[in-house]
């Protein structure tokens, strides 16, 4: 459609990567690759990117996208839809491109019949989202934090000097509180790999039973997440028992930068001493590739993930008189089309299981 301005409003297609990647640099000061948009927007194996832009004379100025995912919805396999990137360059902006954009977005998603929808929304976008569009709050998820070197925690923080003590202080209380790593049996082997491959799939069959609504990590969502990324590496963390794959850790390290994340944990129920050594391997990592913390998503209602955590000296402390980035939770809002009898509850938080992997932030 052609707006009265003169603006063209259309799908987002492959001949959109040039585009949107001046968008990006435009929009958020980033420098995206054609592979890398080429990567997120058209080569997931769940399906292509499904969004709207706008142009004007060939130059893409707005754009607002989904990108798919197979989620675990009880006994179900759905397609959910996770929105990202709503970007707008700075000459266009208040001319209410997004809430454009986003209707004729939610439009082929419901002719469509997609089912779910999901975002951890910037604050920017959350009102609309929720006022507008039909998302619903659901909640939060916690950041837990392991601080791997203290003495660089003020800058990592970008408060160093005097008025970093409380942060310090905290610190110090979550050591004092980790009752150090546990002892790996025999037979337990932590270590680095360069693939996934079919022991994820099994591994995945294995805990998924217990999960209600989740991204589905098998090897091919795995490998194509962080294998096939080309702007980012991954270091990918295993425990094995014989040739058993007993858990993993997916870490995101960057050189030179102060945190790194878990962005993927997961582990066989009956293997807590995996779960134990896979969070000191990756806390040995970072500190050595110079990093001052440590960084994890997880829901409280998996209580084996949060004692692996806590034991491993992670925190997480929602009180209003601690720092903020004792507290901080990054917040889920979800738009759920349909009737009842779908499957669990996507508007409910704690039929949830997330990871720091599932925003294309990390």
């Amino acid at each position: 459609m052609t707006t009265p301005t003169g603006l063209v409003l259309r799908e987002i297609v492959p001949g959109d990567i040039a585009g949107l990647m001046a968008l990006a640099r435009a929009a958020f000061e980033v420098d995206w690759t054609d592979a890398f948009v080429d990567w997120k927007y058209f080569q997931n194996p769940a399906g292509a990117a499904v969004g709207a832009c706008a142009v004007r004379a060939g130059r893409l100025v707005a754009s607002f996208s989904h990108t798919p995912a197979r989620l675990k919805l009880g006994a179900e396999t759905t397609l959910a839809m996770q929105a990202v990137d709503a970007m707008v360059a700075p000459d266009y902006r208040r001319q209410k491109l997004f809430a454009q954009l986003a209707r004729q977005t939610y439009q082929r998603l419901d002719a469509a019949g997609t089912r779910l929808a999901y975002v951890f929304p910037a604050a920017a976008v959350r009102t609309p989202f929720v006022g507008q569009f039909g998302y619903t709050e659901v909640g939060a998820a916690p950041r837990f934090v392991k601080v791997i070197q203290g003495r660089m925690l003020g800058a990592s923080l970008g408060r160093p000097g005097p008025k970093a003590w409380l942060d310090r202080l905290a610190a110090a209380a979550g050591r004092a509180r980790a009752s150090g790593p546990a002892p790996a049996p025999a037979g337990l082997q932590i270590s680095e790999t360069d693939q996934f491959d079919a022991r994820f799939d099994q591994l995945w069959q294995q805990v998924s039973g217990g999960l209600a609504i989740a991204t589905i990590r098998d090897a091919a969502y795995l490998t194509w997440r962080y294998k096939q990324n080309p702007l980012h590496d991954y270091v990918i963390l295993t425990a094995m028992r014989a040739d058993q794959l007993a858990g993993y850790v997916v870490l995101a390290v960057q050189a030179h930068q102060p945190v790194a994340s878990v962005v993927e944990f997961m582990v066989d129920p009956l293997e807590a001493a995996a779960g134990h050594g896979l969070l000191v391997e990756a806390a040995s990592r970072a500190r050595e590739a110079g990093c001052a913390q440590l960084q994890c998503w997880m829901l409280p209602q998996h209580t084996r993930y949060v004692r692996w955590l806590e034991h491993a000296g992670f925190v997480y402390w929602p009180n209003r008189l601690l720092p903020g980035w004792l507290r901080y939770a990054t917040p889920l809002i979800v738009r759920s089309v349909g009737g009842p009898g779908l499957g669990p509850a996507a508007t409910q938080l704690d039929n949830w299981f997330l990871s720091m992997g599932d925003h294309d932030y990390y």
